[in-house]
């Protein structure tokens, strides 16, 4: 199960003086049932930033594979064609002319200064946008979900960012955590609130998950990836940067020694 969700997960992320990201992959409490949600951010050759993240239905290694496929679809679209609603048209016809399985999924473009978002969802949860002059909140979205009409057209939309945004991006095991789609929400835009506002210093999509989850793991797999849009922050973590890292835990806490140890292979 982790060596397929290795393959699917991207080796790191954009990291550059004017943004940065943070991820998290969380297993189920049944760790052999692999699931199919994938994340992936990266840069195209003009400044862009392109974020992909969603959720294959189902669990084992048909989903694992179509998490892998769907992703590898939207990192070769987007080198032609960065409109998030024409990359989710190109995903879409793929899949259903290929499978019968359904996926979630939501493509964002950040433009290359940083201060406008196009995005664009196929029933996917929508991401919630926060910055220190504006309380955070949740994104219009739309659509239905890959892989049932095969000629859909699905919609872009795009919303400003201001120069100290966060923006969270999640998959449904997060929001449907204990089937309180509610309580989860307004944790998460909480929890978002207090990024933006610099209460939260170090692995944001960790304070994600343990602001929803505590020490517990979820029912299904989930996706936590954070945007911040902080230029001093990683400008001064850029300067004299050395090859360390640091992870932390309570000595009982044997999730989150867990997650330590891959994130420190991973690492290394």
């Amino acid at each position: 199960a982790e060596t397929l969700q290795a393959s699917f997960l991207p080796s790191d992320l954009p990291e550059r003086s004017d943004l940065r990201f943070d991820a998290l992959y969380l297993t189920s409490d049944q760790a052999e049932f692999v699931g199919g949600d994938w994340y992936d951010a990266f840069e195209l050759p003009d400044g862009r930033i392109v974020v992909s993240i969603g959720d294959v239905v189902g669990h084992g290694v048909g989903a694992a594979m179509t998490a892998a496929r769907l992703r590898q679809t939207i990192l070769a679209t987007a080198m032609d064609d960065g409109d998030p609603a024409a990359i989710l048209t190109k995903a879409n016809r793929l899949l259903t002319m290929q499978e019968s399985t359904i996926a979630s999924a939501l493509v964002a473009t950040v433009e290359t200064d940083v201060g406008t978002m196009r995005y664009a969802s196929a029933g996917h949860p929508p991401p919630i946008v926060g910055a220190s002059g504006m309380p955070a909140h949740m994104l219009s979205c739309g659509g239905i979900p890959l892989g049932i009409d095969r000629d859909v057209r699905f919609e872009s939309r795009s919303v400003p960012l201001a120069r100290d945004s966060v923006v969270l991006f999640y998959s449904d095991g997060v929001s449907e955590f204990k089937r309180d789609v509610l309580k989860a929400e307004s944790l998460l835009v909480d929890v978002v609130d207090k990024i933006a506002k610099g209460e939260v210093t170090t692995r944001p999509s960790v304070a994600v998950q343990r602001a929803v989850m505590e020490s517990q793991r979820p029912a299904d797999d989930a996706v936590i990836m954070v945007m911040q849009l902080s230029p001093a922050l990683a400008l001064r973590e850029t300067k004299g940067r050395s090859p360390r890292k640091t992870w932390t835990f309570h000595s009982s806490d044997a999730y989150f020694a867990h997650t330590a140890r891959h994130e420190l292979v991973r690492f290394l």
